[in-house]
């Protein structure tokens, strides 16, 4: 594999750094109301710190493009027009994230760069990580005031399935060891029912204290309760609509989640074990990832939104980090 390369957009609200090797969200620097650039995102200084076994060993996808599918895949197979396809099982007898090497592993090309603007394209060839046909991915990174834009386009040459994200985790306060004091708001009060954190096919109401309907603190949620790790249901309509609100008691800044998916994955890094990141290490609840998507699992469920690309489609998914 060549050296990774990281590249820079930026205006005059904030900075993003990003890697071709996964398409990596090495740094995000946001100016708040007070007019400091903090960056918001776990990570490495150093790309190399991307390849070390150690976070290799315990990997939580820092910062990562997900797919060809993104979260869990149950028993690792699915069936299309009638052939059984296996996957890669890299998440015990399922897989995850687009499996072994999926897109978070892969150098991507670099296709156009502007000081706003960065596009990169991968192919990933029939049979990769047991996926059929040849999917030709496009992902957009722009800059549109505070905000970062992710774009997500994607054809392929045989059916398949796709479901794109990213993964980046976020922290407003580097110098606190959680996230629990952040606050949260979910726009959504419904959820995938999961067993194993494989989805059983049913929708359920939000319980306390995983409803997120006002914002409130994260504290209870992880101290009491394993953190979050689930799966909220907006309407599969294509708009654009709000997901998520984070905010910090003691920093003028807030980020806000908007998508046209029709879920959004909330997890608070309950297994983060990870050593020598951007100025400290990162234990367990270190930082929050949102990671709007279509329905995880949803080639073995017939009711939810379809995650099936044709060759006569294309895939049209946008995901955008708003600070304000």
């Amino acid at each position: 594999m060549k050296a990774p390369k990281i590249y820079a957009i930026k205006n005059q609200e904030i900075e993003v750094y990003i890697s071709d090797y996964g398409l990596i969200i090495q740094k995000m620097l946001v100016k708040n109301q007070d007019g400091i650039f903090n960056d918001v995102v776990l990570g490495f200084n150093s790309m190399n710190d991307y390849l070390r076994p150690d976070y290799l060993n315990n990997y939580p996808y820092f910062g990562a493009v997900m797919g060809r599918c993104t979260n869990r895949i149950g028993n690792a197979l699915f069936q299309l027009n009638g052939k059984e396809y296996r996957l890669s099982n890299n998440a015990g007898k399922d897989h995850l994230h687009g499996g072994i090497e999926g897109f978070d592993k892969k150098i991507w090309k670099m296709e156009n760069i502007e000081n706003d603007c960065l596009t990169f394209s991968y192919v990933s060839r029939d049979g990769e990580e047991g996926y059929p046909g040849n999917l030709t991915t496009i992902v957009e990174f722009s800059l549109q005031g505070c905000s970062l834009c992710i774009h997500y386009f994607a054809t392929c040459d045989q059916d398949c399935f796709v479901n794109l994200t990213h993964h980046p985790y976020f922290n407003f306060c580097p110098v606190e060891d959680t996230v629990k004091r952040h606050q949260l708001k979910v726009f959504s009060d419904t959820q995938l029912e999961t067993s194993n954190l494989i989805p059983t096919g049913n929708i359920i109401k939000c319980a306390e204290p995983f409803l997120f309907t006002s914002p409130k603190s994260l504290q209870d949620v992880i101290e009491h309760h394993g953190g979050l790790d689930h799966t909220y249901i907006f309407e599969d309509d294509q708009e654009m609509k709000t997901m998520g609100l984070l905010s910090h008691p003691d920093f003028k800044l807030q980020l806000e989640i908007v998508s046209n998916n029709a879920s959004m994955q909330v997890y608070t890094g309950a297994f983060l074990n990870v050593k020598n990141g951007k100025g400290r290490d990162y234990p367990a609840f270190s930082g929050i990832a949102f990671e709007p998507q279509m329905y995880p699992d949803a080639p073995h469920h017939a009711h939810f939104p379809s995650t099936l690309l044709t060759p006569n489609s294309r895939y049209d998914r946008t995901i955008i980090y708003r600070f304000f």
